[in-house]
């Protein structure tokens, strides 16, 4: 868990996984390395590993670590990730992603905030220079 800072929400990162240690431990040490924001904290939903690496990689983590043991459904997934969040507010990543700007989790705070906004996007580039627009971030005041 990232060091608090009790005047601004808790924002909790929910991150679904199977058996992708590189990719995972490279989108927690983005978050970890990158972000400004501080408040934050990271919850791990390991849906059936089998690989001995990634179920050593996800013992050894810092960061809160759920177990869905059930058939593969991403808003499954989440959904559950959610009852186990303390965040006012959720950000769902997936596990391929990285952080590129320190102060991500401030911008879309920003507008997530807002009493007239139920969900913030973001806009995902790819390394062949291309990009989707992606919703991750819910507010649950």
């Amino acid at each position: 868990m990232a060091s608090q800072d009790s005047d601004k929400p808790l924002i909790s990162i929910i991150i679904p996984t199977k058996d992708n240690v590189k990719l995972l431990k490279e989108c927690i040490e983005s978050i970890e390395t990158l972000s400004s924001y501080k408040n934050y904290e990271i919850i791990i939903v390991d849906n059936g590993s089998r690989k001995e690496e990634a179920k050593k990689y996800l013992k050894s983590l810092k960061h809160k670590v759920l177990y869905y043991d059930k058939p593969f459904n991403f808003s499954s997934i989440n959904n559950f990730a959610v009852t186990n969040a303390r965040g006012e507010h959720i950000i769902f990543l997936n596990d391929d992603t990285s952080v590129i700007s320190q102060n991500w989790m401030e911008h879309m705070l920003e507008h997530s905030a807002k009493p007239t906004v139920g969900a913030v996007g973001a806009l995902l580039f790819y390394p062949n220079d291309t990009s989707i627009h992606q919703t991750c971030f819910v507010s649950i005041l």
